[in-house]
């Protein structure tokens, strides 16, 4: 299940940036990317599909790395700009990746079932919608 996730993030990574280049807005991108990770979580807490979960999982990851990336230039308008947003944001996302795994180890440790990590997954897609919402309204016009 790890590898075909493996499998739907890649592409993404590709193909997201470049058609949220070429969008003046990306909220529909975000909510589709949290909706993606509320399905796939909804799905692993349910137990609907393995499968199923895994490649939304997927699809949802490489989307979200995509378009946060994209995010540093198309929300500034200086190169100095997008490395100080770039700077600020990665050194947030690689603390919270690097504590999440921490987390979600404790909080399945509380009671020896999966309901609260995954619980809490679903919660985190909640606030990416909203997040999402507000990062994904318009952008600078660097066209002149």
């Amino acid at each position: 299940m790890s590898a075909l996730m493996q499998s739907a993030i890649f592409p993404m990574t590709l193909i997201i940036p470049i058609v949220a280049g070429k969008l003046k807005d990306q909220r529909l991108l975000a909510i589709g990317t949290a909706c993606s990770f509320l399905l796939g979580s909804i799905g692993l807490l349910f137990g609907v599909s393995l499968l199923l979960s895994s490649i939304l999982l997927g699809l949802a990851g490489g989307s979200a790395f995509g378009l946060s990336i994209m995010f540093f230039s198309l929300r500034t308008s200086s190169s100095k700009q997008a490395s100080q947003l770039s700077g600020m944001a990665q050194s947030i996302g690689y603390l919270l990746a690097a504590g999440g795994p921490i987390i979600v180890g404790w909080l399945y440790d509380l009671n020896g079932k999966w309901t609260l990590p995954i619980s809490t997954l679903i919660f985190s897609s909640i606030v990416m919608i909203v997040a999402g919402l507000m990062a994904g309204k318009g952008y600078i016009d660097h066209s002149g």
